[in-house]
């Protein structure tokens, strides 16, 4: 679109545009009657309107200007690029020409990327404001051309600004609904997320106190294991105080056999009792209830023997 030009729809776009930012100023509640003003306010509307076009027409002339100002440069620099190019194919250079010939290419290079990005920021600048002053212009000069028509254009342009204005109003609405919907759906996924972070959390505590009973499982079983291992040494040393205590008895009996002729019945008491402490050797477990048993035993066979002796001497 060329300089100038535009469109009735332009303008009531710009016009909504104009509204939308009203309205986001804070004038949300305002009734859509204030959009239609009467003539004496839209003439001074279109003066103000004038008066802005004319400042964006002076802003747009000083970045042409600017413009012209890069675009010197830009050519001054290709022209310098150019003769340094020139020199650089010369058959014949000699050495410090060419290397001054590259450093000042590098420098020019250089300078000609920023230049270059400068002259697209002020192309881009420029651009943007040309196509705003294209809408402005358009709307200004149909106004001006249409002056004494003003009142019925307003209307009409009015109408269709209410029109677009309500259609934005209620694409806005749904926006707000939309996002409502979404807000719930954070807030409900919030939620969940917190329900699970709890149950992880507890899930967790049950975990470090299951750790915690194996420990101490662990624990009581190390300690019991230690309390069987020295109730196992317990054992075996009863079981060799037995044991020498049986070697004893049997030397004893060794000596009452060599009475075995006068003793019969002395000599058929020891071996019942031999054999009762035969039986006693593979119970070792219950050693430690017998053993008191068996010394109980050990000294009846003692004051038996005591007896047999006293019995034999007298004979």
């Amino acid at each position: 679109m060329l300089v100038g030009e535009g469109t009735d729809e332009d303008e009531s776009l710009v016009g909504v545009e104009s509204a939308m930012r009203w309205r986001r100023g804070g004038g949300y509640e305002t009734k859509m009657e204030s959009l239609s003003p009467d003539r004496n306010r839209a003439a001074h509307a279109l003066h103000a309107r004038e008066q802005e076009l004319r400042a964006r027409e002076s802003l747009v002339q000083q970045q042409v200007r600017e413009h012209e100002v890069i675009q010197t440069q830009f050519d001054a620099f290709s022209a310098d690029i150019a003769r340094t190019l020139e020199v650089l194919n010369e058959p014949r250079v000699d050495q410090a020409s060419f290397g001054t010939s590259a450093q000042r290419l590098r420098h020019n290079l250089k300078h000609l990327a920023h230049v270059i990005a400068q002259r697209a920021a002020a192309v881009l600048e420029r651009e943007q404001a040309v196509a705003a002053a294209n809408k402005a212009t358009q709307s200004v000069r149909e106004a001006l051309k249409e002056r004494e028509l003003a009142a019925n254009e307003i209307h009409r342009a009015n109408s269709r600004r209410e029109e677009l204005l309500r259609a934005r109003l209620a694409e806005v609405e749904q926006r707000d609904v939309s996002l409502s919907d979404r807000e719930r759906r954070v807030c409900d996924s919030e939620l969940a997320i917190t329900s699970q972070t709890a149950k992880l959390n507890r899930s967790l505590t049950d975990a470090t106190t299951r750790a915690k009973t194996l420990r101490e499982a662990e624990e009581r079983a190390r300690s019991a294991e230690i309390e069987r291992m020295e109730r196992t040494s317990r054992l075996d040393a009863q079981e060799l105080e037995l044991s020498r205590r049986s070697d004893s008895l049997a030397v004893r009996i060794a000596e009452a056999e060599k009475h075995e002729a006068e003793s019969r019945r002395l000599v058929t008491l020891c071996d019942e009792r031999q054999e009762s402490l035969s039986s006693r050797e593979k119970h070792m477990q219950d050693t430690a209830a017998l053993l008191a048993k068996q010394q109980e035993s050990l000294v009846e066979q003692q004051r038996n023997l005591d007896q047999a002796r006293q019995a034999f001497s007298k004979s």
